[in-house]
């Protein structure tokens, strides 16, 4: 497996993809985009807390204040509708 050095320390890309496939579709990264282009979060942080279905990212807002920001995990939806036909 390749690996990258990026800030004097080495990522692997398997490991990166599986964090974004997780938590950042395409269409998550698209509205967070969005909300930082309009000026509702001026940045976004590291993961504070995470569960079975959603993690809480630290943030600032348009005038610095702390902002929490919840991004449900996409794989777990997905995955808990396409259970809900073999649930009786």
């Amino acid at each position: 497996m390749p690996k990258n050095r990026s800030r004097g320390y080495r990522v692997d890309e398997d490991e990166l993809r599986e964090v974004l496939e997780e938590v950042f579709s395409r269409r998550t990264l698209m509205a967070l985009y969005d909300l930082l282009n309009k000026g509702v979060i001026k940045r976004v942080y590291g993961v504070v807390a995470a569960g079975k279905e959603a993690r809480i990212y630290w943030g600032k807002g348009k005038n610095e204040e702390d902002v929490a920001i919840k991004i449900f995990l996409v794989e777990t939806a997905e995955f808990r509708r396409s259970m809900m036909r073999y649930i009786i």
